[in-house]
């Protein structure tokens, strides 16, 4: 694999490690649970709902708490700094005799409040000309997701946008978002964010897996290199829809990928482009998510914060050395798992990297233009109100 960029010699210095205890607590119904079994919390920007799963057991007259069950609203904090909250999808209860003593094993397992756009079919309507923000706005707001923030400073306006009956939330803002080369996720606060990475954002941390031990500050790497998703162009095939004459146009845009040097071509149909402009902004988004999907490096990290003490969270940009495997570059993290092994056998984290400026390149416009976008949001948002 080319590497897109050198670290330096200074920022891979050796960081000073910060202590945290890296207490994992659960809070339901204003009562805080910290004593588990085993625990994995889960943040994947490319997967909509952040997921979490506890273990825990109780004694031979241990009572599960009344505010444990299904449904309940959740809180999910690190050492007291909030990582997620959603409600308990799921709760298992399994009751088993261990050397003649009745044991308890409960699993709790649930998701963020991007399991509602998921799980919901959306309103049904067809609307002439909304923009992103409109169609974020008429979508989600009916199906109880209140707080939007948009990163993104594309706002493009659609010729007609269509809801089909049992279509989720999800599938309409999946569809709205392609179309303008951003995306989608909650924030841990619960705000839902339009938009993409900052990729001017310096890295948080230094990975190293060296020849000298001494130096190497990761437990397990992993690298796939893959052909799977990836061509060598990518053709978008749209239809605008008909004027007074009742005569659409059909509107086509190819995307290139230097990196194939062979002939891998892939077209996909999508009747919601309405222009070059639009096919041309899918035909990007899809070739630079078959790019993206090609190469990955996972990476498993002791405890739950960088060495500088910073927790681990998808969207920050980390610098890799890895010696074995000549990588030498800044990479961005997509995903990652905090997690502790059954009986307590040790507190890591899972690190999901990808290529840096790979995902929705093109989400942010240059910093000078973001007043101008930032008046032009509330104006649209203030005429929503």
């Amino acid at each position: 694999m080319s590497t897109p960029a050198k670290t330096s010699a200074s920022s891979a210095a050796i960081q000073k490690a910060v202590y945290h205890p890296e207490v994992v607590s659960l809070s339901v119904g204003g009562k805080v649970h910290s004593d588990w079994m085993g625990l994995w919390v889960d943040s994947d920007l490319k997967v909509p709902a952040d997921a979490f799963e506890f273990n825990l057991g109780l004694q031979h007259h241990g009572k599960l708490p009344a505010d444990v069950r299904k449904g309940a609203r959740v809180l999910v904090h690190i050492d007291g700094e909030l990582v997620m909250q959603g409600r308990i999808d799921a709760r298992t209860h399994k009751l088993s005799r261990v050397g003649g003593a009745a044991v308890h094993d409960v699993t709790l397992r649930g998701r963020d409040d991007a399991a509602t756009l998921l799980d919901c079919s959306a309103p049904v309507k067809t609307t002439q000309k909304l923009t992103l923000v409109q169609v974020v706005e008429q979508i989600v707001k009916p199906l109880g997701i209140a707080q939007v923030r948009f990163l993104g400073d594309k706002q493009r306006t659609h010729d007609k946008v269509s809801v089909e009956p049992g279509e989720t939330g999800a599938d309409v803002l999946d569809r709205a978002c392609e179309a303008n080369g951003v995306a989608w996720w909650f924030d841990p606060n619960g705000v839902l964010v339009i938009g993409g990475p900052d990729y001017d954002a310096p890295p948080v941390a230094t990975l190293r897996l060296m020849y000298d031990n001494n130096l190497t500050n990761v437990e397990e790497v992993e690298e796939d290199d893959s052909i799977e998703g990836v061509y060598s162009e990518l053709t978008v095939l749209g239809q605008s829809h008909g004027g007074k004459a009742g005569k659409g146009s059909n509107q086509k845009a190819v995307a290139k990928n230097p990196n194939i040097d062979w002939y891998r071509p892939k077209v996909v149909v999508d009747h919601d482009c309405q222009d070059v402009a639009m096919a041309a902004t899918r035909a990007k988004k899809l070739n630079a998510d078959g790019h993206l999907g090609g190469y990955t490096l996972k990476v498993v990290v002791r405890g739950y914060y960088t060495e500088g003490g910073v927790l681990w969270k998808p969207g920050q940009r980390v610098e890799c050395d890895f010696e074995p495997f000549d990588t030498h570059a800044v990479f961005f993290l997509m995903a990652r798992r905090f997690y502790v092994s059954r009986g307590g056998g040790g507190k890591y984290t899972l690190l999901t990297l990808k290529e840096d400026k790979a995902w929705v390149p093109e989400a942010r416009k240059p910093k000078k233009a973001h007043k101008k976008a930032r008046r032009v949001r509330k104006s649209i948002e203030k005429d929503l109100e």
